[in-house]
């Protein structure tokens, strides 16, 4: 898994952090990958204590997603208080 934070746009970088805006781009990568389904899951966390589960994405139960058919995952995260 790879992690990176932010934006390489400096303006755009500029801008995300004035509106205390987080944003990540998220790989995962691996032949093990293949085939696999997976889901998403957001958590809201208020003063340290889980508030609301979203599943966002459920490859298992939504026909029009498929299995992973690369050896990568990749997806962006962007989030603000």
């Amino acid at each position: 898994m790879t992690a990176e934070y932010s934006s390489k746009n400096s303006d755009l970088r500029d801008i995300l952090s004035f509106e205390k805006i987080d944003f990540f781009r998220i790989n995962f990568t691996g032949t093990e990958l293949v085939g696999k389904d997976y889901s998403l899951i957001a958590k809201e966390i208020w003063n340290g204590k889980v508030s609301n589960i979203d599943t966002l994405v459920n490859t298992s139960i939504n026909q029009r997603l498929s299995k992973l058919s690369k050896d990568t995952l990749s997806f962006k995260v962007i989030a603000k208080k």
